[in-house]
């Protein structure tokens, strides 16, 4: 494994099909257990949501934000059909 490959187990999420409400108390809940107070960074992956990143400014002040890359793909998507038009092949490139 590469040298900042995480260690077997250590990898952990939380996950909620409803609605937002309790999803903030749910995840800081999960930091704590997995660490958080050693934690150097703070590192939150998320859809692009404003209620996710809300949370993460709640939660975790300071954490680096990253939108992943399925959710990333569709906005430069978007961008792209809105600057060279939706059939253009520029927009595909």
């Amino acid at each position: 494994m590469g040298r900042y490959a995480p260690s077997e187990g250590s990898l952990r999420y939380v996950a909620r099909r409803t609605a937002k409400g309790g999803f903030g108390q749910l995840l800081y809940a999960l930091a704590v257990q997995s660490g958080l107070s050693r934690a150097r960074q703070i590192v939150v992956l998320g859809d692009g949501a404003p209620w996710i990143w809300k949370l993460v400014a709640e939660h975790f002040p300071g954490a680096v934000q990253i939108v992943d890359l399925y959710h990333a793909q569709e906005h430069v998507w978007e961008v792209a059909h809105a600057v060279f038009g939706p059939s253009s092949q520029q927009a595909c490139i």
